[in-house]
């Protein structure tokens, strides 16, 4: 059987509030939607360190912690593209995450910064990284190219059949393959 016949496709949205708690539950949500998935243990942590720092920069830099102010974490699995996607998106002024410039880690150190690496741990984690800034909401899109999915052992209870994004009122019209055991 092909490797990659388990990985589920996934598309998930949660909105969460501008506080720094709102960072644990955002983590949390990313991790179970690729186990969802069936991606490999090697790459969750990457994601979610990725996805964690971007939203760190939206709630401390951006949002100073305002639990009245709102952003989306969407996680998509793409097992046909081999490629996952999460995509954070924000609202109000534009925030400059564009500046990818290389960091000299060691001078990082000895200048005593314990802060500023955000934006580098999220280009070294990801594959790509695009920010851009639509109508007053900005959206940061992390995308992990995977190789080699590795599936890990599934709970059936944790099935998808049909998907909803924030983009697309109504979900999918994908219908249930009963080749993927899948059900309704």
């Amino acid at each position: 059987m092909d490797e990659l016949s388990n990985i589920k496709r996934v598309i998930k949205s949660i909105e969460l509030r501008g506080s720094g708690d709102s960072l644990i539950e955002g983590r949390h949500f990313v991790e179970e939607n690729l186990r969802k998935a069936c991606i490999s243990e090697e790459i969750i942590p990457l994601v979610v360190t990725a996805t964690d720092e971007a939203c760190a920069n939206v709630v401390r830099h951006f949002y100073k912690n305002d639990p009245e102010k709102k952003y989306v974490i969407t996680v998509k699995v793409d097992p046909v593209k081999n490629k996952i996607i999460v995509v954070v998106e924000s609202y109000g002024e534009e925030i400059n995450i564009k500046s990818g410039k290389r960091i000299d880690l060691a001078k990082h150190f000895e200048e005593g910064k314990e802060s500023g690496l955000g934006i580098y741990f999220m280009h070294t984690l990801m594959d790509e990284i695009s920010y851009h800034y639509i109508q007053k909401m900005n959206v940061v899109r992390l995308i992990k190219y995977i190789d080699e999915m590795i599936p890990v052992e599934e709970d059936p209870s944790l099935h998808y059949d049909e998907f909803k994004a924030p983009d697309t009122p109504g979900g999918s019209d994908r219908k249930p393959d009963p080749k993927d055991g899948s059900s309704s």
